[in-house]
């Protein structure tokens, strides 16, 4: 047994180990997966074949999943609607599973079902098209448990462009972009720049008031790829106090596509290099219709990465703000300026 591998799962044992990043409810609202059950770990490219359920977070020693609310234009023409009967979904599923899972509207939240035992989870739009042009749904949604907003998704929308535009349709934030980050801003909740093209993303960092995050994305100096945060970008989330969860998706880790856990730890590594340790996450992107790096099999295999980490040197309390200090100060953060925020 390799003796670092046991010294990090004796990490992730007494850690906070957290993930910004899953699409887990995919699976759950298409194909009726359960979660609570356990599943075979996908070998490449297997769509609706879960990296994540209940017993292999609990194996992997999570303690807190982002998940992914997810409605895109090639899924529904009506994205709102949507996303309100997925979010009904999940809170249906964490009611069927609430001795082992809690839904976190809150810091305070996620460290109380820390200490019960249990799986807290927190929910992230991914997309705010799906508020539909009304800014009076930011609030909807937030009141029911989505904590985080990635501004766009696969296309541009009334906010920002999408990184997926090789020409931005939008140079900057729209006046509705601006509304939107003030709504979460006065809430508590997150702004996650996630998929936004560079056309946008400094004018959304620049327009909010609480730090902000990059909830799943990678290094661009390391991979040149339209998803990947360039060292400038890098160089001002941590500026702003934010995060950037590391995506583990080899194609934007790595022009080779069997990248391993190594290439994860390289990112995780850069980041750190240039924005500070203070200012690095995991944002996995488990169950997103993508693979996993070699050595990363699903979210059970979580402590090699840690296990990795630790073999290049990484002080425990660093890796411990790397798998989930770092995200918990910038959660509230937000909700503290947000009670200094006009009403």
């Amino acid at each position: 047994m390799d003796p670092l591998l046991e010294r990090a799962r004796a990490l992730h044992a007494e850690s906070l180990v957290l993930d910004l990043h899953a699409d887990t409810f995919l699976a759950v609202h298409f194909r009726g997966v359960d979660i609570a059950r356990r599943h075979r770990a996908p070998i490449g490219w297997m769509p609706w074949m879960l990296h994540c359920d209940l017993p292999r977070w609990k194996e992997g020693g999570l303690k807190a999943q982002g998940l992914g609310l997810v409605a895109t234009k090639l899924m529904t023409r009506d994205p709102r609607p949507h996303a309100a009967q997925t979010l009904a979904l999940m809170h249906r599923t964490f009611e069927k599973n609430a001795a082992a899972m809690e839904l976190a509207k809150s810091p305070e939240a996620l460290e109380a079902a820390r200490a019960a035992g249990k799986l807290a989870v927190f929910v992230g739009m991914e997309g705010a098209h799906m508020y539909g042009g009304d800014v009076s749904a930011v609030e909807w949604f937030f009141e029911r448990g989505v904590v985080y907003t990635t501004l766009a998704h696969f296309f541009a929308n009334e906010l920002v462009s999408s990184s997926n535009e090789r020409v931005p349709t939008i140079d900057g934030l729209t006046s509705f972009g601006r509304e939107v980050i003030r709504e979460l801003n006065r809430l508590g909740g997150l702004v996650d720049l996630a998929h936004v093209h560079e056309a946008s993303w400094f004018a959304a960092l620049d327009a909010s008031t609480a730090p902000v995050f990059v909830s799943h994305g990678a290094a661009r100096a390391l991979r040149d790829h339209h998803r990947n945060l360039t060292d400038e970008q890098l160089r001002r989330i941590a500026e702003r106090r934010g995060v950037v969860g590391v995506i583990f998706f080899p194609w934007f880790l790595s022009w080779n596509p069997f990248a391993n856990v190594a290439t994860v730890v390289d990112h995780i590594e850069h980041i750190a290099s240039v924005a500070g340790i203070d200012h690095v996450a995991l944002g996995s992107d488990w169950d997103g219709f993508v693979w996993m790096p070699r050595g990363l099999p699903d979210v059970a295999a979580l402590p090699r990465l840690t296990a990795e980490m630790l073999r290049r040197g990484f002080k425990e309390a660093d890796a411990k703000k790397v798998l989930g200090e770092n995200f918990l100060r910038v959660w509230r953060e937000a909700r503290s300026a947000a009670r200094s925020h006009p009403r």
